[in-house]
């Protein structure tokens, strides 16, 4: 099982790391990173955390840091249902 997390509700998955904010609500957007060769699920953050980044231009310069979460490839999925606005 190299290379996945457990989950209590999920099994064995896909590790994948979401902005703090779209674990605790609905409705906030979310905002999917470029693919990454391996990966079924890129990074995502909410509206809030996107809004941060284009106002100073990369995650690097936003302070004070987005706090990312580790996930399961199954809360990944459950969190993207929750937050994703269409339009």
């Amino acid at each position: 099982r190299s290379g996945l997390v457990p989950c209590e509700g999920h099994g064995w998955s896909e590790p994948c790391f979401v902005c703090v904010h779209v674990t605790r609500g609905e409705g906030l957007g979310f905002h999917e990173g470029a693919a990454e060769p391996g990966r079924l699920r890129p990074y995502a953050w909410c509206d809030a955390c996107d809004a941060a980044v284009a106002r100073v231009g990369g995650w690097a310069a936003v302070e004070p840091h987005p706090t990312v979460k580790l996930v399961c490839g199954g809360c990944y999925d459950r969190i993207r249902g929750l937050n994703r606005r269409e339009g």
